[in-house]
């Protein structure tokens, strides 16, 4: 289900959980990585964590449906 999710995101969203989350970087690796301050990258976080828990919630709440039917 996380795959899918990830797969679902804008690539710019997928890349920063990924580089963060799967791959452990720290914001300042993510940071000289995509060449923007650490602050940016603060912020893009919150953001692609805020996009991939409402994926999340959305597909819950589908396959909560699904399973009653």
């Amino acid at each position: 289900a996380v795959w899918r999710i990830l797969e679902a995101l804008d690539p710019e969203i997928r890349e920063i959980l990924c580089l963060k989350y799967i791959q452990g970087d720290s914001y300042q690796e993510i940071s000289q990585l995509l060449h923007v301050p650490r602050g940016t990258v603060m912020s893009r976080l919150f953001h692609a964590r805020k996009a991939f828990r409402k994926q999340y919630l959305e597909n819950e709440a589908a396959a909560r449906q699904q399973r009653r039917r």
